[in-house]
């Protein structure tokens, strides 16, 4: 028998006659978790990798900034330990400040004493917010390089990060968590393009513009974690990010990464984890994950998980009369912040039959183009229609791929984003749906139009 956990606390078991259509029944078994995470960062930070001690380089009056996002498993514990450590080497609390980035609440103050909780600054970062950032540098290509004030003023910055798959559309290496992930708007747009998810030397410019952000905030130091889960740490490494990024890449591989013989029918793509874990974020990156596990053509992906927060802006868009092609291509063109997740999905639905075994109405989940599952036995009934199956346990965090066959493009190589000009060319009625993603068409043409000035003022 094989059993399948997801969601919070629940679990799919599969009978042995199931088990037999089952040619990748994960990774056979979780990554252990580290038993002591806040010793590990307490260790880690006493003697990096190639770095001298936190302690010989930040001084009593240095402002130091910490970052994190809702990525990192056991958050709060970690930059807890972190802050430990940084107040042990002689840094007074009033003068750090957490900034962070998550789908939920996330202090890692509570583990602190109350005397040093109370005078750490805790940020959540608003990209909207204009008056938050500043103006660090250019990258390469004369892109404006815009951070945090908060990280713009610090003297020492320790970023936390999660390491993932290499591959995803939305990592762009291991310091992705600090930019654009807590930059603001305008930039995090740049990194929501088509050419930004597709491999190719957009990707890798993109790639070498968040090593390059990281060059000018001085984030020499980091503190890079390797998921067991969602929620659990299988390992961390303390270090130079130079020095540790390919060990730690390698490390990751060995956990995460591996490969199938030949294409399956289904995908079953399980997200585990608490709230923070049931995003539709992580539905995105399962998404990415299974489908190159699926034939050129047809297949089908069951993503199970206990997501029950309504979509954002570009998901909800998917529902719209238009063509799925021109949808993708507005959703694009407005750059909302789920543009990852609704290209993702929307990919999937061009090429295979989505199911979804989650906490929403079943009216939602069809009106996005997915059939709802509507329990863990619906879901057993479901995989003995197909021959071949391939279950990604932690899916958003699996990086597998087969060895008999080039895989197609994850996303279609004719999709663009949409233009001013083909936007105005559309009837009303045919995109425009005030529950989607605009308060109105002209809102839609007035932003396209914006960012089309934007563009000719920059070329002049």
């Amino acid at each position: 028998m094989i059993e399948v956990r997801f969601g919070i606390d629940s679990s799919l078991k599969l009978s042995d006659e199931q088990a037999e259509r089952v040619v990748c029944p994960g990774e056979g078994g979780l990554p252990e978790s580290l038993d002591d995470v806040a010793d590990a960062v307490a260790c880690g930070l006493a003697d990096p990798v190639d770095y001298p001690p936190l302690a010989a380089i930040i001084t009593p009056s240095d402002r130091v900034a910490v970052t994190v996002t809702g990525d990192v498993p056991r958050a709060e514990t970690i930059t807890a330990a972190a802050i430990r450590a940084i107040i042990e080497a002689g840094v007074a609390p009033e003068r750090i400040t957490i900034l962070y980035q998550a789908d939920g609440p996330l202090d890692p103050r509570a583990w602190l004493p109350a005397s040093w909780a109370d005078e750490i600054h805790l940020v959540a970062v608003d990209p909207a917010d204009p008056d938050a950032f500043a103006r660090l540098g250019v990258d390469d290509q004369g892109e404006p390089v815009v951070v945090h004030r908060a990280l713009y003023e610090a003297d020492f910055v320790l970023p936390i990060v999660s390491v993932r798959r290499a591959s995803a559309g939305d990592y762009f290496g291991p310091l992705t968590e600090v930019y654009p992930r807590l930059s603001d708007e305008p930039t995090r747009q740049r990194f929501r393009s088509l050419d930004a998810m597709r491999p190719g030397r957009a990707r890798d410019q993109r790639i070498e513009e968040v090593a390059h952000a990281g060059q000018l905030l001085g984030a020499d130091l980091t503190i890079q974690v390797i998921p067991a889960s969602c929620d659990q740490v299988h390992g961390l490494v303390v270090g130079a990010t130079s020095s540790i990024t390919p060990h730690v890449r390698a490390a990751d591989n060995a956990r995460w990464r591996r490969e199938l013989a030949a294409p399956v029918e289904l995908v079953v793509a399980a997200i585990e984890g608490g709230p923070r874990a049931q995003t539709w974020t992580n539905v995105g990156r399962a998404l990415q994950a299974s489908l190159p596990l699926l034939p050129h053509e047809g297949g089908a992906i069951a993503i199970c998980c206990d997501l029950d927060a309504p979509p954002d802006a570009g998901v909800r868009f998917l529902s719209s009369q238009l063509p799925r092609d021109q949808v993708v291509g507005h959703i694009l063109a407005a750059s909302p912040p789920d543009t990852y997740t609704a290209v993702y999905l929307a990919a999937a639905l061009e090429r295979a039959s989505v199911y979804l075994l989650s906490r929403l109405d079943e009216e939602v989940v069809e009106g996005l183009g997915m059939v709802p599952v509507g329990s863990a036995d619906e879901l057993s009934r479901l995989i003995g229609r197909f021959e071949s199956v391939a279950i990604l346990p932690n899916a958003p965090l699996a990086d597998v791929s087969t060895t008999d066959n080039q895989p197609p493009d994850i996303i279609p190589a004719d999709w663009t984003e949409a233009s001013p000009a083909e936007i105005d060319d559309q009837p009303e009625d045919m995109f425009y749906d005030p529950e989607t993603l605009f308060d109105s068409p002209e809102e839609l043409q007035d932003m396209m139009h914006q960012s089309e000035e934007k563009d000719q003022e920059k070329d002049r």
